[in-house]
């Protein structure tokens, strides 16, 4: 069973959240296709996130290869081939 842990600042519309995962679930699907995928969505306050040792309200910044599009592990580079990455999630291109 996929598990993903989201972590989010408070206040996204529960719109927005459905859209999410429903991502995330189709992401983890096309993936691994084991069924019973679950997300949880964890709110944290800017105020109570840290980033390179600065306890401030700036959003966060992506580090991970995959958030910049580079991706040495050739499974993912197939994966992610036909998407586009912005923001720091993957995009259908269409």
């Amino acid at each position: 069973m996929p598990v993903a842990y989201i972590d989010v600042p408070p206040g996204i519309r529960i719109d927005a959240k459905k859209k999410l995962v429903k991502e995330v679930f189709v992401t983890l699907d096309e993936a691994y296709g084991v069924p019973d995928t679950r997300s949880f969505l964890r709110e944290w306050p800017l105020e109570q996130v840290s980033q390179d040792g600065r306890l401030d309200s700036a959003p966060a910044h992506h580090r991970h290869p995959a958030s910049r599009g580079e991706c040495t592990e050739p499974r993912m580079a197939r994966f992610l081939s036909g998407r586009r990455l912005g923001c720091g999630r993957a995009e259908h291109v269409a």
